[in-house]
C-alpha cells in the first residue's frame, strides 16, 4: 500500500489529483487501512513534490535519502559545494537541501535571462531562513512592490547626489590614518585592518544614512552602533542554528514556529530591541532633519517618477536599516581584502603607489576618477573574493529557462565565486591576482554577466556607486600614506575564510603598516 501511494503521489501534479487518489484508495481498501496509508502517502507526496517537479533537470548525486545534499553542504560549506557541482555540470544542475530543492546556474546565457527577466524572476527565495526578512526593503520585496520601491529610491542614489558624501568619507579615512599611525608607534604597525575598516565603514554609513556621527574609530559607542552589532549577531545566530535550518529545509516549518524557536533562543528579543533603537533614530532624524545631506533625507524627498508617490515612513525605515547593515559590512570586507592582495603582490603595490603619488594631493571627484589602476585593483579584488558571492532569484510564475521548465518559487542560485574563477571566462590565470586584466574591460553584452560583485540586471545593488566611491577614497588615502605587508603570524596565506550570508576572514586581516614618507 505504501509503495502504491508513493507511486501515485509522485505522478500527481496537483494536490487535487492527490486527494482524488486518496479518495479512490479509501473506497477500495476501507477506512482504517486507507486512512493510515493515505496519511503516509500524503506525507511522502508533500516531501518529494518539490524534487519531483524538477525531475527533468540534471541533478547532483545525493549524499543521503532524507537530507539530499544537506550533509555535504554542512560538511564542505556552500561555496565549495557550488564549485564542485558546477565543474561537473553543463551550467545547470539541481541540488536538494532536505525538502528544499534549488537550481544552481552558471550558464552565461541563462544567467542573462534570469537577471534581466525582472517581470518573471523578481523573487528572491533563499535556501536558509533568516530571523527577519522585512518585505518593505529592496532586498526582500518582489514584484510590483519591489518596482515601486526601486523607482522611488533610485533618484537618491544618482551619482551626482553621492559625490557630496566625499568630505564625510575623507574625514573618516583621515581618522583611520591616525589610528594606523598610533599602531605604528605602539605596536610596530601591527593591526587587524579588517576590524578598523569595519569601524570606519560604520562611521561613514551611519552618518550618511542617519545623519549622525558615530565615531566608532574614536572608540566611542552609541545606541546606533550597538543596535547594528546586535542585528549582525542576531542574524548570524539565526543563520547558524543548524537544527532550525535543517527542519526548515526538510518540512518547511511555518514562519511562526521559526520565530518561536528564535525567541526561545533569545535571538528575536535582541533583534526587536535593536530594531526599536534604529527605528527611533530614523524617526528622530526625519523630524529634526538632522543632516542637510543624508540618505534618509534624500529618500524623504524622492518620488516615484511613474506614480509621483513618495516612500512611506515604514519603507524609509526598512531601507535605512538595510543600507546600514549591508553597506558597511560588505564595503569594509572588500577594502580589507584589497589591502591583503596588494600586500601580497609587491609589483601591484609599487604600481599603485606610483599612480597615487603622481596625482594631486587634494581629494576631489576628478582626482578620484583619475586613479584608473586603483579601479582595476578594486575590481580584481571583487573578482578574486566576492564578499557577497551568491545571487538568488526565483520565478514568481512557472517559467521556461532555456530548455527547462522551472516551477514558480523555485530558488535559483547564481554562484559569483564560481563564475569569477572560470578559466573559460577569465583565462588560464583566473586564480591569480592580476589587476591589469581589467584594462579596457567593458561590462557590456554577455560579458556583463561574468563579473557580478554587485549582482546584475535591474536588481543590481542600488548602493554600488556609494560603495565604490567610499572604497576609492579610503584606499587612495591609506595606500598613499602606508606600505602594507601581511602579518603571517596571525593571517594565513592563502587566507582562510568562511561563508554565511557574506564571506568572513577567519581571525581578521592582520597586516603590518609602515609609513612611506
Amino acid at each position: 500500500f505504501f509503495f502504491v501511494i508513493l507511486f501515485c503521489s509522485c505522478l500527481a501534479h496537483s494536490h487535487a489529483t492527490a486527494m482524488s487518489i486518496i479518495a479512490l484508495v479509501t473506497r477500495i481498501l476501507g477506512s482504517r487501512w486507507a486512512v493510515a496509508t493515505s496519511l503516509v502517502g500524503s506525507l511522502v507526496y508533500w516531501l518529494v513534490r518539490p524534487a519531483f517537479r524538477l525531475r527533468h533537470l540534471p541533478w547532483v548525486p545525493r549524499t543521503s535519502l532524507l537530507g539530499g545534499n544537506l550533509d555535504e553542504l554542512v560538511a564542505k560549506g556552500p561555496l565549495r559545494c557550488y564549485q564542485d557541482w558546477s565543474s561537473a555540470s553543463d551550467g545547470v544542475v539541481v541540488a536538494r537541501s532536505g525538502r528544499q530543492t534549488f537550481v544552481l546556474l552558471t550558464d552565461q546565457a541563462l544567467i542573462k535571462d534570469v537577471l534581466d527577466g525582472i517581470n518573471v524572476y523578481s523573487g528572491r527565495e533563499i535556501v536558509v531562513s533568516l530571523p527577519f526578512r522585512p518585505p518593505e526593503n529592496l532586498l526582500w520585496a518582489k514584484g510590483a512592490r519591489w518596482k515601486a520601491l526601486r523607482s522611488a529610491t533610485n533618484p537618491a542614489f544618482r551619482r551626482q547626489l553621492i559625490h557630496p558624501f566625499m568630505p564625510l568619507m575623507s574625514d573618516c579615512a583621515n581618522k583611520l590614518v591616525e589610528l594606523i599611525d598610533a599602531a605604528i608607534t605602539e605596536r610596530n604597525g601591527r593591526l587587524d585592518i579588517h576590524e578598523s575598516l569595519q569601524h570606519m565603514a560604520l562611521d561613514v554609513i551611519g552618518s550618511a544614512a542617519f545623519g549622525q556621527r558615530l565615531n566608532r574609530l574614536g572608540g566611542e559607542t552609541c545606541e546606533v552602533s550597538q543596535a547594528a552589532a546586535q542585528l549582525l549577531v542576531g542574524q548570524a545566530l539565526g543563520a547558524q542554528t543548524w537544527r532550525t535550518q535543517f527542519l526548515t529545509s526538510l518540512v518547511q516549518l511555518p514562519v511562526t514556529i521559526i520565530l518561536a524557536v528564535q525567541k526561545a533562543l533569545g535571538i528575536r528579543s535582541q533583534l526587536s530591541d535593536a530594531l526599536d533603537v534604529l527605528n527611533e533614530t530614523c524617526r528622530r532624524s526625519l523630524q529634526e532633519n538632522a543632516a542637510e545631506t543624508s540618505l534618509l533625507t534624500l529618500m524623504k524627498e524622492a518620488v516615484d517618477p511613474d506614480t509621483n508617490a513618495k516612500l512611506t515612513e515604514e519603507q524609509m525605515l526598512a531601507n535605512s536599516r538595510l543600507f546600514l547593515l549591508a553597506g558597511h559590512e560588505t564595503t569594509a570586507k572588500t577594502m580589507a581584502f584589497a589591502i591583503y592582495y596588494v600586500a601580497l603582490n609587491p609589483q601591484v603595490q609599487e604600481k599603485i603607489h606610483a599612480e597615487l603619488d603622481a596625482g594631486p594631493a587634494e581629494m576631489t571627484k576628478e582626482t578620484i576618477a583619475s586613479f584608473k589602476y586603483l579601479d582595476h585593483v578594486i575590481n580584481e579584488t571583487m573578482r578574486m573574493q566576492a564578499v557577497a558571492p551568491v545571487i538568488t532569484r526565483s520565478p514568481v510564475v512557472d517559467a521556461r529557462l532555456g530548455p527547462y521548465n522551472i516551477p514558480a518559487g523555485t530558488p535559483i542560485v547564481i554562484p559569483a565565486n564560481v563564475i569569477h574563477h572560470n578559466p573559460k571566462l577569465w583565462g588560464s590565470d583566473a586564480d591569480e591576482f592580476r589587476p591589469e586584466r581589467f584594462e579596457g574591460f567593458e561590462a557590456t553584452g554577455a560579458d556583463r554577466f561574468k563579473f557580478l560583485p554587485f549582482g546584475g540586471g535591474p536588481r543590481k545593488c542600488i548602493g554600488y556607486h556609494f560603495a565604490l566611491l567610499e572604497m576609492k577614497v579610503t584606499l587612495a588615502r591609506l595606500l598613499r600614506k602606508f606600505h602594507f605587508d601581511v602579518d603571517r603570524s596571525k593571517t594565513s596565506v592563502p587566507m582562510q575564510t568562511f561563508f554565511w550570508i557574506v564571506v568572513h576572514p577567519v581571525g581578521g586581516v592582520n597586516v603590518i603598516a609602515t609609513p612611506r614618507h
